[in-house]
């Protein structure tokens, strides 16, 4: 029997609609990494982020990931960030026990809506840093 089938025998608990119900899937069949969320919006912000991070205080709805950061990028990205109007985050996914031989991760989420601009942002930050932008400095 597969996954239409075995859906069609089941019934939607009164009050609730059949994206909303979470239909069990049977034991034969294979899971899948990526199931559909009924309506994303509904699960809080920290839903969409790791633990354990840092923002810079300007809210967004939506988040998406934009860099991975240096330890020493991590505040004056978020800064440049907030004065742009822009929501910045960063965490470090997977925790921040340091692992041997591998660097932490400081991975920087941006709000959704104002990606570009939050590249923008970034970029300029990458651009000025530590001389860059001069003319004979790598970079230029």
């Amino acid at each position: 029997m597969g996954l239409a089938e075995h859906r069609a025998q089941l019934t939607v608990p009164a009050g609730q609609s059949e994206e909303d119900h979470a239909w069990p899937i049977p034991e034969t069949t294979m899971s899948s990494p990526s199931r559909p969320l009924p309506d994303p919006s509904r699960r809080g912000i920290m839903f969409w982020l790791p633990p354990g991070g840092v923002d810079n205080g300007v809210w967004a709805s939506a988040w998406a990931e934009l860099a991975d950061l240096d330890a020493a990028e991590v505040a004056p990205v978020l800064r440049l960030l907030a004065d742009a109007d822009v929501g910045g985050y960063v965490g470090t996914p997977g925790g921040g026990i340091k692992r041997p031989r591998r660097r932490a991760i400081h991975r920087l989420w941006v709000d959704a809506l104002q990606y570009h601009r939050a590249e923008d942002v970034l970029m300029a930050f990458l651009h000025n840093r530590s001389g860059r932008g001069q003319p004979g400095s790598p970079g230029f």
